[in-house]
């Protein structure tokens, strides 16, 4: 099928093996809002402690998802998985607006590229059940608005066009807030993301759903899954 990638929608580990940084989190019942939808920590340490959890993932040494102290995430980790989860907020809501549906195929082509493409299956394999089904259905609500932006388009580069735009007028448009704990916000030529804190003062210890004082994806459960 036609097929656009956007990076950083559910953070590819590609993105993961070059981010540093101590573990971040925020005192905010909202990590971000965006559009009117906010994104609180609870659902954001879901995707967090499933990641953390990963023993195959924290078992690979090329990919540094753990910071010091001990038990906390690095910060870029939790910066790129946010932005993937504001991004997946403007997706849900064009989605809904086009009153899309999502089909046995779509969830299949969500599956498929999540375990090949972004996350490799020995480590896709190793997420918990609820973690892959929330991954999968935002990933699959990509993949029904992909079709219909592809509807006319005369390339991939034309539909990537059509997405990239789409994600830039409804992230500008959105007022969006990102607590200033997880990183700040910004738009640039490779697109939206959110840049880490350098030195951040509050340390997210994941396996919990609130923070140290105090912690914080898919694209979902709260934008969607």
């Amino acid at each position: 099928m036609t097929r656009v990638r956007l990076l950083g929608l559910v953070a590819p580990l590609a993105a993961l093996v070059a981010l540093a940084g101590c573990g971040g989190a925020g005192a905010s019942p909202a990590a971000a809002t965006v559009a009117g939808h906010d994104i609180t920590r609870h659902d954001l340490n879901l995707d967090l402690d499933a990641i953390s959890n990963n023993k195959v993932l924290r078992a690979d040494p090329s990919i540094q998802i753990a910071s010091t102290p001990k038990g906390t995430l690095n910060a870029g980790v939790t910066a790129s998985w946010l932005g993937g989860l504001v991004r997946q907020v403007v997706i849900d809501q064009e989605f809904a607006r086009r009153h899309l549906k999502i089909t046995a195929p779509d969830r299949a082509a969500a599956r498929t590229n999540l375990e090949q493409q972004q996350f490799g299956p020995a480590i896709f394999a190793a997420f918990s059940k609820s973690f892959v089904n929330r991954v999968v259905e935002r990933e699959a609500r990509i993949e029904a608005l992909a079709k219909s932006l592809a509807v006319g388009a005369q390339s991939q580069t034309e539909l990537g066009q059509r997405f990239s735009q789409l994600l830039d007028k409804g992230l500008r448009a959105g007022h969006l807030h990102v607590d200033a704990r997880y990183g700040k916000p910004q738009f640039t030529a490779q697109g939206f993301q959110i840049t880490p804190p350098k030195a951040p003062t509050v340390k997210e210890k994941p396996g919990t759903t609130t923070t140290t004082a105090p912690p914080a994806a898919s694209p979902g459960a709260s934008p969607g899954g």
